[in-house]
């Protein structure tokens, strides 16, 4: 078995709800995140591919929905300008190739992939 990278493109649109409105509390602003569109591989094949034994185990990523649920705070040090930091979870749903399932297995899986960000952020 080997490893092989992929190229990914998400297009996905969301709403981002700010707890306090669009005031802050003693500077501070909390809000949540939620998004939605796909995933998609920019290239479906690999080179490594050739090397397969059985075609049922190639891997094909496809196209899948994708969503992003999270939150965050922003402290505004000056008045259009925040210190923002947030953490999300990005998860897609990924199908299994043949090869790797047993029997009676399930055929896919959510894929969560956990970030947390810092950034400076002006506000007009």
């Amino acid at each position: 078995m080997g490893e092989a990278d992929v190229d990914l493109l998400f297009l996905q649109g969301g709403l981002r709800f700010n707890l306090t409105g669009p005031r802050t509390y003693h500077h501070l602003r909390p809000f949540l995140l939620a998004t939605g569109g796909i995933a998609t591989a920019v290239r479906d094949e690999h080179p490594a591919e050739r090397f397969l034994s059985t075609p049922t185990a190639a891997f094909r990523f496809g196209t899948s929905f994708a969503a992003q649920l999270g939150g965050g705070i922003e402290w505004f040090v000056v008045p259009h300008v925040s210190l923002r930091v947030e953490a999300r979870d990005l998860f897609w749903k990924l199908d299994t190739p043949q090869a790797f399932r047993l029997q009676g297995e399930r055929r896919d899986d959510w894929i969560h992939n956990l970030f947390l960000s810092a950034s400076v952020t002006y506000n007009f």
